[in-house]
């Protein structure tokens, strides 16, 4: 049966205000979901997010439930985000997926005024993929010298070695392990990957400037065999 018109005349109005005010709501959802937290009274800890998982797809930063990467800006394969500032006490810190599955989940307060890296590494497929959460300051190296040290990220690897001019500056490093930083005289260098005992290099970083006072992460990454985008090799990150 249809309403008597002055019955329509009344509802109408009320049922476009609901309507409004859930499509209000979503919109505040939305941007609450998004918004990163902006740091203050130099209360400053930052993040850098490395993603080396090459079938994970694009990875987003949420600290304290709040987005901290743009919803068209994920973190993709092989590609550094850089440090963000966050709140160390906005707990918990979560790297989530595309699909807002959550995949690493940090619920402890991070040190103040610190710097930190999230690798993530393995594969989706055959459910190696991992974490790898590196603290990236250290006791400032001696006048006229920097420091490094090395990460094994990647996926499906075996024990690697790490050669500086010619000479082994980390050996035998094991999958998802990060070796301690080690004291190198400013200059110019040539590091080279090994697998542990062999001769043949995987990959290189020719020419490289460690720099006086400076703090560097070398990392490995891809997987052996690979000739795509997921092909092995090496990248390095200055800490500080």
């Amino acid at each position: 049966m249809i309403a008597p018109k002055k019955y329509r005349i009344k509802t109408l109005p009320a049922f476009m205000l609901i309507i409004l005010g859930v499509m209000v709501f979503s919109l505040i959802s939305a941007c609450k979901s998004t918004t990163p937290v902006t740091p203050s009274n130099g209360i400053i800890t930052q993040i850098n997010v490395v993603n080396l998982s090459p079938d994970m797809g694009g990875l987003y930063l949420w600290s304290n439930f709040l987005q901290q990467n743009g919803v068209f800006k994920p973190y993709i394969y092989g590609k550094p985000s850089g440090y963000v500032a966050v709140l160390n006490t906005n707990v918990p810190f979560e790297l989530r997926t595309r699909d807002n599955v959550s995949y690493f989940n940090y619920n402890k307060v991070l040190v103040l005024n610190n710097r930190y890296t999230v690798f993530t590494t393995g594969l989706v497929a055959d459910k190696s993929q991992t974490t790898i959460m590196t603290l990236d300051s250290d006791a400032a190296p001696t006048i006229g010298r920097g420091k490094v040290r090395f990460v094994n990220a990647s996926a499906r690897s075996i024990n690697l070695d790490l050669t500086a001019n010619g000479t082994i500056a980390f050996s035998n490093l094991a999958f998802a392990k990060v070796s301690k930083y080690v004291e190198m005289p400013a200059g110019i260098y040539d590091f080279k990957i090994f697998t542990t005992g062999t001769t043949d290099a995987l990959a290189d970083l020719s020419r490289f400037t460690v720099q006086d006072g400076k703090l560097y992460t070398i990392y490995s990454q891809g997987i052996l065999g690979r000739t795509d985008s997921a092909t092995f090799g090496m990248n390095i990150i200055t800490n500080r």
